[in-house]
């Protein structure tokens, strides 16, 4: 393993009493999918995970490989978020609400990479994606099923970084129902 994404995702939140999320077609003319905005660092290292045997000690390499990259990380993180919305809050001061590993293989490049994706809510005010290209998903149990079931919202598809978050116990915990 030499290839590394590290994604520090910022999810547009609307508080109660409707709490929802946003997700956004970032790139209607190429992806057309729903995503939450991100940006981060890409690392080739082919020493990082050298010593990884399992799936567990790769998330263990990811998670370090934020911790001593975290300048650079945060600036890509800034660089890259700076697009999508009108203010960046400061990434350093918000918590991790949830966090996920991925390990994918390249065609084109041969390569497999492994990813992990922080997510972080954030203000939905703060969001500049035009509001055609915007999906807002209540958080309840029922419109995230029915959106993960589907795999799509509204005819656009899911990216996995939503799917994800949508599955993970966080809805329960925002949830009203």
């Amino acid at each position: 393993m030499e290839r590394f994404a590290l994604s520090h995702i910022l999810v547009p939140f609307v508080g109660y009493p409707s709490a929802a999320i946003t997700a956004v077609n970032i790139h209607p003319e190429t992806w057309n999918s729903l995503m939450f905005p991100y940006g981060g660092l890409r690392l080739d290292d082919a020493k990082a995970a050298a010593g990884a045997a399992t799936f567990a000690d790769l998330s263990g390499v990811l998670r370090g490989l934020i911790d001593t990259n975290a300048a650079a990380y945060l600036d890509g993180a800034r660089a890259e978020l700076r697009e999508y919305f009108t203010d960046l809050p400061e990434l350093e001061s918000l918590a991790p609400v949830y966090r996920n590993f991925s390990l994918k293989f390249s065609k084109s490049a041969e390569k497999w990479t492994a990813y992990i994706f922080t997510y972080h809510p954030c203000p939905e005010s703060l969001l500049a994606v035009p509001a055609d290209s915007r999906r807002r998903i209540p958080l309840d149990t029922a419109a995230a099923a029915e959106a993960v079931s589907a795999n799509q919202l509204d005819g656009i598809a899911l990216e996995e970084n939503v799917a994800a978050l949508l599955q993970s116990g966080i809805v329960r915990f925002w949830s009203r129902g």
